[in-house]
């Protein structure tokens, strides 16, 4: 696991999307979680799971994680099969019926008889998860699976905004709470636990970093680093501040594609040192202030 660090507007989620694409060029297969803020509340719905004791489900959000999956990596994935006996633990046996019945309906099947649909195309659970709201929550925990048994595959995880998931979230249930005043902890929601309960799991490289900018508590994301810092399984990675060279280049790139005011200077501001200290001063070298600067 790998934990990116650095204050504010330094970069991290730069830095994040930047390895998710460079990942999934170099055959990596990347569940990517690019905004804990809207994961942790706008979920449109919170059902129970139908197949885990005090669990909840996002249906909706499930749903766009298994596109996610299809879209990107339908090619790398479309060689695995997942047993019929093992989405017993995901699905109900309606839920299940109605998965072997869509695989039927198809044509996808050769044979007719009961060992037919003993085995099922992982890309086939995960276009019904995508397709339909009720079954999506159980496509998704199964590619988790999936992913998490092969090891031909290079499985990463990327999450940024972690700290968003350890301030309490915003879904209310009156199977968690009958007065429905308490909010489900984020580790009870299915969607989450592959990196909430991380040591459950083989097989996934896991990378985060905490966000600064929403309205997290301060002591919450404190107390992340903190635990993240102290636990020796994870690496800590700091995201530094521009170098001098770096930020020279950094004006270097914004002139010659036309930033904001650097548009129309000539060269003015990467010629005059003044100028460039002056930048580097009132912006801190933070990746996104420097860029505010230089459009303002």
């Amino acid at each position: 696991q790998f934990y990116l660090d650095g204050p504010e507007g330094v970069g991290k989620s730069s830095a994040l999307n930047a390895l998710v694409s460079m990942a999934r060029h170099s055959g990596y297969v990347v569940l990517f979680f690019p905004d804990g803020d809207v994961m942790t509340q706008r979920g449109y719905y919170v059902e129970p799971s139908p197949t885990q004791e005090g669990v909840f489900d996002l249906p909706a959000m499930a749903q766009t994680l298994n596109e996610q999956l299809m879209v990107v990596h339908g090619d790398q994935l479309r060689h695995l099969t997942v047993e019929t006996v093992d989405l017993e633990e995901v699905y109900t046996p309606k839920q299940l019926k109605a998965v072997v019945a869509s695989l039927q309906k198809e044509g996808e099947e050769e044979k007719g008889d009961s060992d037919a649909t003993s085995t099922i195309p992982l890309m086939h659970v995960l276009q019904k998860g995508m397709e339909e709201p009720i079954l999506a929550t159980g496509a998704y925990r199964t590619a988790i699976k999936s992913l998490t048994s092969d090891p031909t595959l290079r499985f990463l995880m990327v999450v940024d905004e972690l700290n968003t998931y350890y301030d309490g979230g915003q879904y209310y249930h009156e199977k968690y709470d009958f007065h429905v005043q308490k909010t489900i902890p984020p580790k009870l929601i299915s969607l989450f636990d592959p990196f909430l309960n991380h040591s459950k799991y083989n097989n996934i490289t896991l990378i985060t970093a905490p966000t600064h900018s929403r309205s997290i508590s301060p002591k919450v994301t404190s107390q992340l680093s903190n635990e993240m810092k102290n636990d020796n399984n994870v690496s800590i990675i700091n995201v530094p501040r521009y170098s001098d060279v770096e930020a020279r280049a950094m004006i270097a790139h914004y002139e010659c594609t036309g930033i904001g005011r650097l548009r129309f200077d000539r060269g003015d501001v990467l010629g005059d040192d003044q100028e460039l200290e002056y930048i580097k001063m009132v912006s801190g070298r933070l990746g996104s202030v420097f860029l505010r600067e230089c459009i303002f």
